[in-house]
């Protein structure tokens, strides 16, 4: 699972062979308190699920800044 934010743009969670869960990777995994990581947990609602996409923001937000 820990692959899945950089390799799948879309993820399709199968219970019991009923797909319980389609779509972008970020909405379905945030969505679930099972498979979000720590990172979603903790930075709810906003959809990172690495920290290296939250560095990427950071970093992105300071050059932004004057």
């Amino acid at each position: 699972m820990s692959s899945s934010p950089r390799a799948a743009d879309r993820v399709v969670v199968v219970a019991e062979g009923d797909i319980v869960a389609d779509g972008p990777t970020a909405d379905v995994v945030v969505a679930s308190p099972v498979f979000a990581p720590q990172t979603a947990k903790i930075l709810a609602p906003l959809l990172f699920l690495t920290v290296d996409q939250v560095t990427a923001a950071l970093h992105d937000r300071q050059e932004e800044r004057p």
